[in-house]
């Protein structure tokens, strides 16, 4: 789950030094993280799980992103601009291969 991974993934950049780790203000950021896991767990481990619905963890998800934001906006700015850059060399190696392909006449 989203929120889940999301927990587990920023909180082991806060404290194991991770990539990016050195943008975050750890000691904010993990008393929000620690929460938010509370909540989740407190969800898994039966409390109220017929009222808990999609949109809860969305708004979960939504609203620890905002608490965050102090605290670890530049992580995460490192984070999207590290995504965005790889992403755009996915797309021009796949251009590139597409452009050699239809230069050979569509044959490998």
């Amino acid at each position: 789950n989203k929120l889940e991974a999301f927990i587990f993934e920023t909180r082991s950049a806060a404290t194991s030094g991770g990539k990016f780790s050195e943008l975050i203000k750890n000691d904010e950021c993990v008393s929000f993280l620690n929460a938010a896991e509370e909540w989740l767990y407190d969800y898994e481990n039966g409390g109220a799980k017929d009222d808990v619905t999609k949109d809860d963890f969305v708004n979960k998800y939504n609203a620890l992103i905002q608490e965050l934001e102090p605290s670890c906006s530049d992580y995460r700015k490192a984070l999207e601009e590290e995504r965005m850059k790889k992403e755009k060399e996915l797309e021009e190696g796949a251009a590139k291969a597409a452009a050699e392909l239809e230069a050979s006449g569509g044959k490998d």
